[in-house]
């Protein structure tokens, strides 16, 4: 059960080793609860329809169509919900800031910089959620 101030998250990542561990380390970090797990964009919209998280985590090991229609969905009809896009390279993280992504972090050190983007989040300026 998560508590009135936790972050609800739905990652979006091919199954496998990479969603595993990266489900695994949002588990480990205070006030982060795993709402969904979804394999692709599409399965995407319909959990953040029905579930409402306040965090969409996206791991660019889905095919560039695919994260750029999710990041263009999810601001289009959720502005609140705040996007972070796993990358690999900074060419990856042009990429998906420039499609409107919040945040592009890069997998390697994701456990230390989604900490860090966790907490200034919590003190953003966007648009609230209804």
């Amino acid at each position: 059960m998560s508590s009135p101030k936790s972050k609800r998250v739905c990652l979006v990542s091919e199954p496998g080793l990479i969603q595993q561990a990266t489900r695994a380390m949002l588990g480990s970090i205070p006030d982060v609860v795993v709402v969904a797990t979804a394999s692709g964009a599409l399965s995407a919209t319909a959990m953040i329809s029905q579930l409402q998280p306040d965090l969409l985590l996206v791991d660019a090991n889905l095919p560039d169509d695919e994260v750029e229609a999710l990041l263009y969905w999810s601001r289009e009809n959720y502005p609140w919900l705040q996007s972070i896009v796993m990358t690999r390279t900074s060419r990856q993280r042009s990429q998906v800031l420039a499609w409107g992504a919040h945040a592009a972090i890069p997998r390697a050190s994701l456990s230390d910089e989604l900490r860090v983007v966790l907490d200034q989040s919590t003190y953003s300026n966007k648009p609230e959620k209804p």
